[in-house]
């Protein structure tokens, strides 16, 4: 078995015969790119939890509160 935290050396990998990976996908164009094959998964659904990070006592700019405000906006309709 092998293990990598790399999406490109997980790429090669697989192009070359050495295994299969789920990747997110965002990658995918990257990975065809390299000679992979890569196919949705679609079931079951597979999902993941992801926070929001910022400094506590530090004022965000007016882009980064509206890149908050579209991030949680989104997130609340996606359940």
């Amino acid at each position: 078995a092998f293990e990598s935290h790399q999406l490109s050396t997980i790429g090669r990998m697989v192009a070359n015969g050495l295994g299969v990976s789920a990747v997110p996908s965002l990658c995918i164009g990257q990975m065809q790119e390299l000679g992979a094959c890569c196919v949705a998964l679609v079931e079951p659904l597979i999902e993941r939890r992801i926070g929001l990070m910022m400094l506590a006592d530090h004022k965000l700019s007016t882009a980064a509160q509206a890149l908050r405000e579209v991030l949680i906006e989104n997130a609340r309709n996606s359940r």
